[in-house]
């Protein structure tokens, strides 16, 4: 999903200064929630968490997740998240 249009300046300001708080990681259990939220604003419709969800993984380079959940395949992220971040249930 391209969140230029949807995202404003301020927008993606106060993304990156959370990322930048939460150090550009997310534990496991985060990564879940996330797939979770964003499955739900894609049932909703809800465009502008879409965005800003896309807008925070890719900010901090979880691209493959990014890409898993813009093409729908739910399933497949939360493999991927408990397949190669299994060692990341560190809470922050």
């Amino acid at each position: 999903m391209s969140f230029k249009n949807i995202l404003t300046h301020e927008d993606k300001n106060n993304l990156e200064k959370l990322n930048s708080k939460c150090h550009y990681v997310f534990s496991k259990t985060a990564l879940l929630k996330i797939v979770r939220q964003y499955k739900n604003a894609s049932n909703e419709n809800d465009l502008k968490t879409m965005a800003a969800i896309d807008y925070r993984l890719t900010d901090c380079n979880f691209h493959t997740l990014c890409s898993l959940l813009s093409a729908g395949d739910y399933t497949k992220a939360n493999k991927h998240i408990k397949d190669e971040y299994a060692a990341m249930d560190i809470p922050f």
